[in-house]
Parts: C-alpha cells; structure tokens; sequence
C-alpha cells in the first residue's frame, strides 16, 4: 500500500513521445524491429561516433558477444572481481573460459591493477607459467 506523500523507489522519466511510440509500435507489432528501433541505433551511433550500433535483450547477453568478440583460445582466464553479479563468470565458463577471481577495495568495491589483490593475481598467473595476457 502506497502512503500518501511518499517518495517512490523507482521513477521512470521518459522523453515526450515515449510513450506515444511504444503503444503505436505494440499496435503495430515493430517491437523488436520497427523504425524506432532503427531510428535509435542511428541516433546512439552517432552520439558514440561509431559506425554502427546494435542491441541485445540483456547484461548478460551483452557480456557473452564482447567475450566471444575477443576471440580468445578456450581456457583463457577471465578475471572477476570477487563482488560480481554471479552470472557473468558463469558465462565466461560456459564459453570454455576459465573465471578467476580477484579481491575487491572493502571501501569502494573495486579491483584493478591498483588493487594489491589484483596485482597478486595476475604474478601468481605468471609465477605458475601461464601468461595473463594471452
């Protein structure tokens, strides 16, 4: 039950014309590929100053076409933070990778090669053998 006067957890706020599109593309059933989503890649692209643009129906999703966009040999270690959403090593291993990981900050929650734990990782990657950059 809502309390009157209440600040409320979410709040979503849309452009002018939001929402006008998003019935008209239900309607018409261009949820996925009508000219507001061609519109919008155009739009990013260029805001990004790329060439093109493209979307997927989630993080996760995202994160497996970077990971396979890499093109590393099967095996490769992928370096997580300890404090990490628990399904993107899960990704990293269900492509063949093997999810590593590190540390993080207590105080920010971030790991890096400014991190000590980091820094310890990636030497005990090299003092086994294996190179942490191939």
């Amino acid at each position: 039950m809502a309390l009157i006067g209440s600040i409320p957890r979410r709040c979503v706020n849309l452009p002018p014309g939001s929402l006008k599109t998003l019935v008209s593309c239900v309607i018409g059933q261009k949820v996925q590929d009508g000219s507001a989503i061609k519109e919008f890649y155009q739009k990013f692209a260029a805001w990004l100053g790329v060439s093109h643009v493209f979307g997927t129906s989630s993080g996760r999703s995202a994160f497996q076409l970077a990971l396979q966009a890499l093109g590393l040999k099967k095996g490769a270690e992928i370096i997580f933070p300890v404090f990490t959403f628990p399904v993107m090593p899960l990704v990293a291993k269900l492509l063949g990778y093997r999810p590593v990981f590190c540390e993080v900050d207590p105080k920010t929650y971030n790991s890096g090669p400014g991190n000590p734990s980091f820094r310890s990782t990636l030497s005990h990657r090299s003092d086994s053998g294996s190179d942490p950059s191939a």
